[in-house]
């Protein structure tokens, strides 16, 4: 069967609704001082805090045109990403599987991401999982915990099987075990003395 996409409900939507605002409106506390709307509002906030202890007073070497060079340098990267991603991925759909090909090891080591996940598991996660499953489950739940429980279970098992026989509704057996008891009673006192 195939679905339409649809819009997810406002249970799920508002919440993002809300940080969108949130984010927006947030990003204009820490605006550069040369751009018309927002404010630094954030710059000296920490500085009643920090009014009895030596603080080094560092202020900023460049002016506002190194700022908006910066800030011109890193809006052109992100445009000319969204550039390049619309280029290929809508007007020419067959070149990003072209250069996967032709830089197969660069396309590898960012579609693994550097690998970062496959070195965590190898270093970290692997190790622990192989401690845990040969000496914390192996040794110490099956063989010490399960096998003292069991044993203990075994224990009982057979005292209570003893008894079991032991009260079997016969005189006879009865008259046998009052005997045995009184000599064992016999040979203890017999011993201290």
């Amino acid at each position: 069967p195939h679905f339409h996409p649809h819009e997810s409900p406002w249970l799920m939507v508002g919440p993002l609704v809300a940080l969108a605002v949130l984010s927006v409106v947030g990003g204009y506390v820490m605006v550069p001082a040369w751009f018309p709307v927002g404010s630094q509002g954030l710059e000296h906030f920490l500085e009643p805090a920090l009014e009895h202890q030596y603080v080094a007073a560092v202020e900023p070497a460049a002016g506002h045109g190194v700022e908006m060079a910066l800030t011109a340098v890193s809006v052109g990267v992100a445009l000319l990403g969204v550039g390049l991603a619309y280029f290929l991925y809508l007007v020419r759909p067959e070149v990003p599987g072209q250069l996967a090909t032709r830089f197969r090891l660069l396309y590898q080591t960012l579609f693994h991401k550097y690998y970062v996940d496959e070195i965590y598991d190898a270093a970290i996660v692997n190790p622990i999982q192989r401690v845990s499953r040969s000496l914390l489950w192996r040794k110490i739940d099956v063989a010490a915990i399960d096998g003292t429980v069991e044993e203990l279970g075994l224990l009982f098992q057979s005292g209570g099987d003893l008894l079991r026989r032991m009260q079997s509704g016969y005189m006879r057996t009865y008259a046998t075990w009052i005997l045995f008891g009184a000599f064992v009673v016999l040979l203890y006192l017999a011993a201290r003395f």
